[in-house]
């Protein structure tokens, strides 16, 4: 083998008609980063390539089915939430980072992020009117860092974020009276790609990375004092990582995360036991796996089935308890996922377009498409998405909300019932 070659992607076709990815060892191609190749130079290499494979096998093993990358025009309304910077020239308090997004049981729409440059916590609330009502609710210096949220039992907002200026990691609900705020820990960089989980107890639980300590796991006790544990020292937190968390009925913790570091980085399932034992099971190693990680499974066990990214192949692969992965989606940075209400999978990714003549990340929802029978791609969004997240309710409305990279402008999507 030539010391130019590499590992590439090939696409085949069955006579299913079905699009296979194949995995296997070919000769280097130019990409972006090295010596330009044209358009019909690339078709040609491309088309070869394939027929070879196709000919010879080369040792190639299907990996699984793929959603073609259509990019189909999505419906819906697309809003602006949160204003940018406008070229990072002026200072705006209300551009969006870190966004997260929720139903409540009345299908009032909740929203809260954080500007990424001065710091401030933002709330924002749709009601059944389809009006928004936004305010701050933490100006205190570099609030919001690694912002995550949930609905409480009482529907109202729990948030967890880092306070950069004053060093420690913050919890802030919403109560009767008004906003309260209590630390979760003092320890200095504690809370990067933090998960908020409320168990049926009232308890809270949450996973994030510390500087000092790696990945931990912290709970409150029937007193509603934090408790801290270490699931492991061996791994690195980032703000584009995204582990998921789950508390079962029985007191059981199902965590699974990634590594930010570009290096003996892998897909992670962490379970605690209801001895408080952790036992770490590796899921996946190659190319990158698990910076974003949902649980999409159905029933009483969410954590059954999982969905994550691969960075290192820009690849969404869909994960499950005792079988291989099943199914793949290409051209995709990062994963936000949920179940519509007839229970199909619902994903949120970025990718570049079709035509690769820019690697930004556009914003593309993966849904079945009940007219075509299959999951298809639809396009979203044109902004270059750095953070998002999905939330979809009961009666089937679909909202995406992402981060514009370039300015931090926060975009809302919105699709009612029977849209695509």
């Amino acid at each position: 083998m030539r010391a130019d070659t590499k590992w590439s992607i090939v696409m085949l076709r069955d006579l299913a008609g079905l699009t296979q990815l194949v995995e296997c060892q070919l000769p280097k191609l130019d990409v972006a980063g090295s010596s330009p190749v044209s358009r019909s130079t690339l078709s040609r290499r491309l088309s070869g390539l394939m027929l070879i494979a196709f000919l010879g096998g080369l040792g190639c093993i299907p990996e699984s089915e793929e959603v073609a990358f259509d990019q189909v025009p999505s419906e819906g309304e697309l809003t602006v939430l949160a204003e940018g910077e406008k070229g990072l020239k002026v200072l705006d308090p209300r551009n969006g980072w870190w966004p997260i997004a929720a139903f409540s049981k009345d299908d009032v729409l909740h929203v809260g992020w954080c500007n990424g440059r001065t710091g401030y916590v933002w709330y924002a609330r749709q009601g059944l009117d389809g009006r928004w009502t936004k305010e701050p609710i933490d100006t205190s210096p570099g609030a919001g860092r690694y912002m995550t949220m949930i609905l409480g039992r009482d529907g109202r907002p729990i948030f967890a974020y880092q306070v950069q200026e004053l060093g420690i990691y913050r919890l802030l609900r919403q109560t009767e009276s008004g906003w309260k705020q209590s630390i979760i820990s003092k320890v200095d960089g504690d809370g990067r790609a933090g998960r908020l989980f409320e168990s049926k107890d009232g308890r809270l639980h949450l996973v994030y990375f510390g500087v000092k300590e790696g990945f931990q796991y912290s709970y409150t006790d029937a007193k509603g004092v934090w408790k801290h544990e270490i699931i492991t020292k061996e791994a690195q937190g980032s703000h584009s990582v995204r582990p998921d968390l789950f508390v079962h009925d029985d007191g059981r913790v199902t965590v699974m995360y990634g590594d930010a570091r570009m290096v003996k980085t892998g897909l992670e399932r962490a379970e605690r036991d209801l001895n408080g034992k952790w036992t770490i099971t590796s899921v996946d190693n190659h190319k990158s796996p698990g910076r974003s990680v949902v649980f999409i499974g159905e029933g009483k066990d969410p954590t059954s089935q999982w969905v994550y990214s691969v960075n290192g192949r820009a690849w969404i692969k869909i994960g499950e308890k005792n079988k291989k992965t099943r199914w793949i989606a290409r051209h995709a940075s990062f994963v936000r996922a949920a179940r519509d209400q007839d229970g199909q999978l619902v994903i949120l990714t970025g990718g570049t377009d079709q035509t690769l003549t820019t690697y930004s990340r556009h914003a593309y929802l993966i849904r079945y498409d009940k007219r075509h029978q299959k999951h298809r791609h639809f396009k979203i969004g044109e902004a270059t998405v750095v953070h998002a997240d999905l939330a979809i309710n009961s009666k089937g409305r679909i909202v995406s909300v992402f981060t514009n990279e370039g300015d931090g402008t926060l975009f809302v999507h919105s699709l009612k019932p029977n849209q695509y």
